[in-house]
């Protein structure tokens, strides 16, 4: 398997995996339960995150 299909399919299996953790946090009033965490923004915090690393590996790099 080369790199970039490796990457391919780990993103998608990540996605697939947010989109049912996002369901089931979704669905959570259905059994009377309340999502443990308000996780509503994790993605753009894991993003913003990320971003932060690259800048700071860019400024590393200079």
């Amino acid at each position: 398997m080369s790199g970039d299909a490796y990457k391919e399919m780990k993103e998608d299996f990540l996605a697939m995996a947010i989109t049912a953790v996002d369901i089931v946090n979704g669905a959570a009033y259905l059994f009377d339960k309340m999502p443990d965490t308000d996780n509503q923004h994790w993605k753009a915090d894991l993003e913003m995150e990320q971003f932060q690393e690259m800048l700071e590996q860019d400024n590393i790099g200079e």
